[in-house]
């Protein structure tokens, strides 16, 4: 994953609600299971992981 991809995808799923299926297309992964290895790969943890943390406990965004 590219340094552009990966700051596009931590700023999505730090700011918004879209599903990380969607963000995964969006950046051109065609099944979202390699997004998923690719950004664990570069910031060690999973997306999920990285959106719960980045949020806090509980605390909700919406799409601006």
């Amino acid at each position: 994953m590219g340094a552009l991809l990966l700051r596009r995808a931590a700023n999505w799923l730090r700011q918004t609600d879209r599903p990380i299926l969607d963000i995964a297309l969006d950046l051109g992964y065609t099944d979202p299971s390699n997004f998923t290895r690719a950004f664990r790969r570069e910031t060690g943890v999973s997306p999920r992981a990285f959106r719960h943390h980045a949020r806090g406990d509980g605390r909700r965004h919406r799409d601006a």
